[in-house]
């Protein structure tokens, strides 16, 4: 199986060139892996879900470049960014697979590029994005993972308070994905301390929240995307949790978070991340009250994985508790891989039999075999019924 052998690959790169400070052959296998990862996403052929969509409309829909100007633009109703990209990729070759390259190359880079700057354990944090959010990035979510990545080169700009330009390239990832909306407050937030006071405004307004959005619309109508882009915070906003899932949600995404915060605290990644931690904690906050604005939690993944890896070297160098150290690195990862697990592991044998959330990726296929699995597509189409059908329900 492709992916858990290249998850042995870079468990192996983590050992030697982390773990033990080797230095030969490091940047020939930093790129290597880069290489790797853009050929394994570019190359796919039907794998995930939200691809196939994606596809569909690539191969069938989407207008030529002159169509795209004319005014005669996509209507399927995606960011206009993400359209004129993929609409100039077949301008060149009508496959799917030379978006998927593109794609790959643009979302590989930007986290290859962040994670080297950010981290001195490069490799760590190479595979925990790779265990956890590869397959979502290059996927599953192509839209928003382009916006996320303009939010990685924002970052800088929030640092040394450079508004101007942080707000100009906002203005870019919202053409990537109506999502990067939130990102427009961060200034704002970044400025606040972390206070239980603070703590508190934030879950009151997690609880108003769609009382406040209606503001938020009222407030910007007369921008053309306006409706379209706050329509989409009305869908998030049809999804929820049961009181057992906003507890599991709590201790995974506020609770972990704070204590990761905690041990970090002191180290370059707390100096390097602080101003991330009020954004991340209102948004986690109104997730945790509303599940739909989970998705918001993916423009701080980048950070979470530096962080993560940070605080688990920080651990295995304490001088104290020698004896239960690794007890401790076990206990800062076992949440995000519980998470993740049980999401990829979830059975979906009401849907097709025999299958499991991971299905949609597993087996792998690539553009040189076209190798086609109907239960992917039955898996997509109707676990998307499914979920909207869960969301009008609970409306009703």
């Amino acid at each position: 199986m492709i992916y858990l052998f290249l998850a042995f690959v870079l468990a192996i790169q983590v050992v030697v060139f982390d773990f033990f400070g080797n230095r030969i052959g490091k940047d020939f296998w930093w790129n290597f892996n880069f290489i790797l990862l853009v050929a394994l996403a570019g190359f796919r052929w039907e794998v995930g879900g939200d691809s196939l969509t994606y596809q569909n409309a690539y191969e069938n829909n989407l207008l030529t470049l002159g169509e795209y100007f004319s005014g005669s633009i996509f209507t399927e109703g995606w960011e206009p960014g993400f359209v004129f990209l993929m609409t100039l990729s077949k301008s060149l070759i009508s496959e799917f697979w030379f978006f998927q390259i593109i794609h790959a190359l643009i979302v590989n880079y930007v986290m290859f590029r962040f994670l080297r700057r950010y981290t001195t354990y490069g490799f760590l944090s190479l595979f925990i994005y790779y265990s956890f959010n590869y397959l979502y990035f290059n996927t599953e979510i192509l839209r928003e993972a382009l916006a996320i990545c303009v939010f990685v080169m924002m970052y800088e700009e929030l640092k040394q308070k450079n508004i101007r330009k942080y707000y100009f390239l906002n203005i870019i990832a919202i053409a990537f994905h109506y999502s990067a909306l939130i990102l427009l407050i961060f200034p704002i937030l970044s400025r606040l301390r972390l206070t239980v006071r603070n703590l508190f405004l934030f879950l009151l307004v997690g609880m108003l929240f769609p009382y406040l959005l209606q503001i938020v619309r009222a407030s910007l109508s007369f921008l053309p995307f306006a409706d379209r882009a706050l329509g989409k915070l009305d869908t998030y906003l049809m999804y929820g949790l049961n009181l057992n899932g906003s507890i599991f949600n709590t201790i995974c995404f506020i609770l972990f978070p704070l204590l990761i915060i905690r041990l970090a605290k002191g180290t370059t990644a707390f100096k390097d991340l602080e101003i991330l931690y009020m954004p991340y904690l209102f948004v986690a906050m109104i997730f945790v009250i509303h599940s739909g604005f989970g998705r918001f939690i993916n423009y701080f993944i980048p950070f979470m994985m530096v962080g993560l890896s940070q605080v688990i070297f920080t651990i295995l160098t304490f001088k104290r508790y020698r004896q239960v150290k690794f007890l401790f690195v076990l206990l800062a990862i076992l949440p995000p891989f519980f998470y993740k697990m049980s999401y990829y592991f979830r059975s979906t044998d009401d849907l097709y039999p025999n299958t499991v959330v991971f299905n949609r990726w597993y087996p792998y296929s690539s553009v040189f075999e076209k190798e086609s699995f109907s239960f992917r597509h039955i898996l997509y189409q109707e676990g998307m019924r499914q979920s909207h059908e869960r969301a009008i329900n609970k409306e009703k």
